[in-house]
């Protein structure tokens, strides 16, 4: 066995360190989604914090979500060619993405410059995103309803089965 040439434990040992990243990632992403009593753009920069750390080029990676046409960004977010993006849905309704960028050329992978796990990680980062807007705008709805039904007018309102997305949550 030639002694420059990786051996294949090197590559199960890369692997796995990889893979700890992402779960690391996943597991700081649903810990910021689950403070429901934070505003999104708070929620929004704890995600964007957790995102670099799990790519395989950290030092280059930075981060932004795009929500109802407004940007959430890294603070040394470069828009670059070297990008992942995934959809952010509420209810089935485009409402913005969640993209990753090198900030310089990498070799090419799977996607482009990325790991398949990686496409596979911020699909599931975006899908999350939406279930915690859509949590948010139904709760934001609710309470809506239970003030209306305060007033006095004999609670003839109604919340819709399927509430649709009308106004963006910031406060900005």
């Amino acid at each position: 066995m030639d002694p420059t040439e990786p051996r294949e434990s090197d590559e199960e040992l890369w692997a796995l360190r990889e893979r700890a990243k992402e779960l690391r990632c996943i597991y700081n992403v649903a810990s910021a989604l689950s403070r429901r009593e934070e505003s999104p753009q708070t929620v929004f920069r704890w995600v964007l914090d957790a995102i670099p750390p799990a790519w395989q080029y950290p030092e280059d990676t930075t981060a932004r979500i795009e929500y109802f046409g407004r940007t959430h960004a890294q603070p040394d977010f470069v828009d670059t060619p070297w990008r992942l993006r995934s959809p952010i849905s509420i209810w089935r309704t485009l409402v913005g993405a969640v993209e990753v960028h090198y900030k310089c050329p990498k070799p090419t992978a799977w996607e482009g410059p990325f790991l398949q796990e990686e496409r596979e990680l911020l699909d599931d980062i975006a899908h999350r995103i939406g279930e915690y807007l859509e949590w948010k705008q139904g709760s934001s709805a609710a309470n809506g309803w239970a003030r209306h039904r305060n007033t006095g007018d004999g609670g003839s309102a109604s919340l819709s089965a399927s509430p649709q997305p009308s106004i963006p949550l910031d406060s900005e």
